[in-house]
């Protein structure tokens, strides 16, 4: 949506690979590129337990929620760890439940691990916050993804066009 209508729909019917371009936007001349194209749900609903990081590289938090993560495939209660163990109190209350949200709407690593995963999956995924095991509950029906690469170039007038200019206004005086 952060581009000219007739660029915008065109992204969905082209191909890996294919430029568009160049076009006038906010004072800059832009080139477009189809870097990747990929089917990817249009939203997630995911449920996590967060062990926090204590200081970088501490693997703690990692070995914690691996064997947190066996417990669970053995049958253990996900809602229930997440109550005892996680902490991130906000949705630990919620047995970890993050409800459905929308791509982009968590940092990187706990967005991709959600929308590039499948339904049922867990995932073991390091942030800023520490560690997030993470349980893939449902996924919207996948669309087309497109991405894009860009290159813009500030538009500024040559100094002869600048003086030509300047020119022409002084004579106004």
């Amino acid at each position: 949506n952060d581009f000219p209508y007739n660029l915008d729909s065109s992204f969905f019917f082209s191909e890996v690979g294919s430029t568009f371009g160049p076009f006038e936007e906010n004072n800059t001349f832009a080139v477009v590129k189809i870097s990747a194209i990929k089917m990817m749900p249009d939203s997630v609903k995911a449920r996590h337990i967060l062990i926090s990081a204590t200081q970088p590289g501490d693997s703690t938090g990692y070995e914690k929620l691996d064997s947190l993560k066996t417990v669970i495939k053995a049958g253990g209660n996900f809602a229930e760890l997440a109550k005892e163990h996680s902490d991130d109190v906000g949705s630990a209350v919620e047995g970890g439940d993050l409800g459905w949200f929308t791509q982009g709407t968590m940092v990187g690593p706990f967005n991709d691990a959600c929308f590039n995963g499948n339904k049922g999956d867990l995932v073991i995924v390091q942030t800023q916050f520490g560690f997030h095991l993470i349980e893939i509950q449902d996924q919207a029906e996948k669309v087309k993804k497109v991405r894009l690469a860009k290159v813009a170039l500030n538009i500024t007038p040559s100094s002869e066009t600048y003086d030509n200019v300047f020119a022409q206004v002084s004579q106004f005086y």
